[in-house]
């Protein structure tokens, strides 16, 4: 993970950019596949964390949460992105992309 204070023409825009395995490998070198990510579902337990987290920190009072929660996923502000998945070794200049991405190293 790593956190971003900016956005397009360097304007504040905190925001996370997380890089998340979908599965695990064993010491064996055995892998084991979580799944396929839901991105609508997966969308929305982030925006519902986050909230409750504000709410919890007396960062955002509830009512405000509330109505937030009730807006569509498209127009919420939040997003989460979703990708084929990287295969390692194959796909390593993939993954460096992508890492590169993240730390905003361009």
């Amino acid at each position: 993970m790593a956190v971003q204070s900016f956005g397009s023409g360097l304007k504040s825009h905190v925001h996370f950019h997380i890089l998340v395995s979908d599965g695990v490998y064993f010491p064996d070198g055995n892998y084991f596949a979580l799944g396929f990510w839901d991105q609508p579902a997966l969308l929305s337990e982030l925006r519902h964390s986050i909230l409750k987290s504000l709410v919890a920190r007396n960062c955002l009072q509830p009512e405000t949460a509330k109505l937030l929660e009730s807006w569509p996923l498209d127009r919420s502000g939040f997003s989460a992105f979703v990708g084929d998945p990287i295969s390692q070794p194959a796909d390593r200049p993939r993954l460096q992309r992508v890492l590169n991405y993240i730390l905003r190293r361009l």
